[in-house]
C-alpha cells in the first residue's frame, strides 16, 4: 500500500532494489492522516513506545586460518593496514603523530614480523588493536580483508582514502576520511584523524 504511495514518501525506484539507511524529511504522522490510513490525532508521538535491545550475545570464534594470540587486546594500540608502498609514508607518518599526541601506540603490519606467515602476524597486530585505521586509496583486495577481519574482531575501523568515490557501497556507512597525499592533505588528515582518536580514547 505505501509503495503505491512512495513519491511522497521520498523513495526512489532504486531504494527498493537494496538494503539501506535514509532519513526522509517527511512527518509520518501527518502523511498517515493526509491519506486516511489513520484517523485525524490518532497518531501521536507520545504513543510511540522506546524499547531497550536487548543485550548482545558474544560470538565466539575459532578461526580455520589463523591463530588466536596469547597476548591480551592493547586499548592503547592504533593499527594501520595500507598498501606498502613508499607513496604512503606521509599517510603513515600522519596518523602516527596523531596517535601518539593522544597517548597511542601506533603499528603498521610492515613494522612486525614474529610469525613465519605474514597473514598470522597481521592477524594478530588487528587481534590487539583497540583501533584499526585501514587506507582504502588503491582499493587494494588485502585492505579489505584486514577490514573484514577488524569489524568481525569488534574492532573500531577508522577508514581513510583519497578517492571517496571509490569506496565499495558496502563500506559507505561508515564515514571515511577523505584526504590528499601533498602536505597539506596529510596536515589534514592529521587534523581530521586526531578527534576521532580522541574520542576512542575517552571511551576506555
Amino acid at each position: 500500500m505505501l509503495l503505491d504511495r512512495k513519491r511522497s514518501l521520498d523513495i526512489g525506484d532504486w531504494e527498493l532494489n537494496r538494503a539501506h539507511w535514509a532519513v526522509k524529511d517527511v512527518d509520518m504522522i501527518e502523511f498517515l492522516e493526509a491519506q486516511g490510513l489513520v484517523a485525524a490525532g490518532e497518531a501521536h508521538e507520545d504513543d510511540v513506545e522506546l524499547h531497550e535491545l536487548p543485550a548482545p550475545v558474544p560470538i565466539r570464534i575459532l578461526p580455520t586460518a589463523f591463530r588466536i594470540p596469547d597476548e591480551q587486546p592493547d586499548p592503547l594500540l592504533v593499527s594501520v593496514m595500507m598498501p606498502f608502498r613508499p607513496e604512503f609514508d606521509g599517510t603513515l607518518a600522519a596518523i602516527r603523530a596523531a596517535s601518539q599526541e593522544i597517548g597511542f601506540t601506533c603499528r603498521n603490519a610492515s613494522e612486525v614480523w614474529d610469525h613465519d606467515e605474514i597473514i598470522q602476524d597481521i592477524f594478530s597486530l588487528i587481534y590487539r588493536s583497540k583501533v584499526v585505521v585501514c587506507d582504502f586509496t588503491t582499493q587494494n583486495p588485502n585492505v579489505f580483508y584486514e577490514a573484514g577481519i577488524a569489524h568481525t574482531l569488534g574492532r573500531h575501523v577508522i577508514p581513510i582514502t583519497q578517492n571517496i568515490d571509490g569506496l565499495p557501497f558496502d563500506l559507505r556507512h561508515r564515514r571515511a576520511l577523505a584526504y590528499s597525499a601533498d602536505a597539506e592533505g596529510l596536515a589534514k588528515l592529521h587534523a581530521d584523524i586526531r578527534p576521532r582518536l580522541q574520542r576512542l580514547m575517552d571511551l576506555g
